[in-house]
Order: structure tokens, then sequence, then C-alpha cells
């Protein structure tokens, strides 16, 4: 086991790999974060939690955890859906909202055939 203790083997680093955008700004101990870094984070923090919002509806809402084998078809029409009833699921305030203020009903359209009140004389 000599190859562990050698010193050409590769140490991971502590730290991700300096990309922009990868990840959040920390502080250095002892130092507050500049205003910068900070605008940077709540930017980046509100990008992430409305993806992240998506999946916890998709998640803990609609209850799909796991992925059954069905085809790569199947299964990417299932995960569509999902993301289309979650997003209606996310924005039902806003259309609740769209409705009327206090959340009135508003009559719907009839198709086809109107419905006719029935009297007595007619049986």
């Amino acid at each position: 086991m000599a190859w562990r203790s050698s010193p050409n083997r590769p140490t991971a680093s502590p730290q991700p790999p300096d990309r922009p955008g990868c990840h959040q700004e920390t502080a250095i101990a002892r130092q507050p974060l500049t205003a910068a870094q900070r605008d940077q984070n709540r930017t980046r923090g509100s990008v992430r939690a409305k993806v992240e919002h998506v999946f916890r509806v998709i998640k803990c809402q609609i209850g799909y955890r796991k992925v059954r084998y069905r085809g790569i078809a199947k299964n990417g029409a299932r995960v569509f859906t999902l993301l289309a009833l979650a997003n209606l699921y996310l924005a039902r305030g806003k259309l609740r909202s769209a409705r009327g203020r206090r959340g009135a009903k508003a009559p719907l359209p009839r198709r086809g055939r109107t419905a006719v009140p029935c009297t007595d004389s007619e049986t």
C-alpha cells in the first residue's frame, strides 16, 4: 500500500474548481462578504430557488421519487408532463387572481348543447 502515501498521488482540494458562476462566494475567516459578493450570492440564490422549488413540487406534492425503466420516450414524456403540472401548481395563485379579486368563479362558456331547464309539464 505504498501508493497511498506516495507524493505523486493527487489530493482532493477542499474547494471546487474556480469557475465563474459555479458556486456561491463564502467569507474568508474574520472578513465579511463584500457588497458585490452579497449581490452575486443573492442573484444565484434566487435562480437556484426558482429551479429547486419545481423539483420539490414534483417530489413532495406529486410523489415522483423513482424512475422505472419504461424506455426513454415514455420516461421523458412522464417527466415533461410532471414539469408542466408542477409549473401549474406553482402558478395557481396567479391563475386564481386572474379570475377575480376575491377568487369568485367566473361562469365558464358552455360547449355543445345548452342546458334547458326541465319543467314538470314536459314530463
